[in-house]
């Protein structure tokens, strides 16, 4: 059974049958401002992309997906005029704590 955590879904959400034999991928969609954390398939962690495809089934399988928020980049200048780079770990300090 596929299921998506807070911060997206996996297409074709909620238990489904197929034929043995058949092949099936699901699609892993984040929402806005969050991107993949966790894949795991009958309780195994695995690295892949932004889907997953199940060949050959044979047996019942769980597909399961985490997200967390996109973290935002920002660039520091790099200029020796203590203001500017102050104001900068200033910004990053703040953005960090809200």
């Amino acid at each position: 059974m596929p299921t998506g955590g807070f911060g997206g879904h996996i297409s074709g959400d909620g238990q489904r049958c197929f034929a043995a034999g058949s092949s099936t991928t699901f699609n892993f969609i984040a929402d806005r401002d969050y991107q993949i954390d966790t894949i795991t398939v009958d309780g195994i962690e695995i690295i892949t992309g932004e889907k997953y495809t199940f060949n050959d089934i044979d047996k019942n399988h769980e597909l399961q997906v985490s997200f967390i928020p996109r973290q935002a980049a920002y660039t520091v200048p790099t200029t020796t005029e203590y203001g500017l780079i102050f104001l900068a770990a200033l910004l990053t300090y703040f953005k960090k704590r809200l």
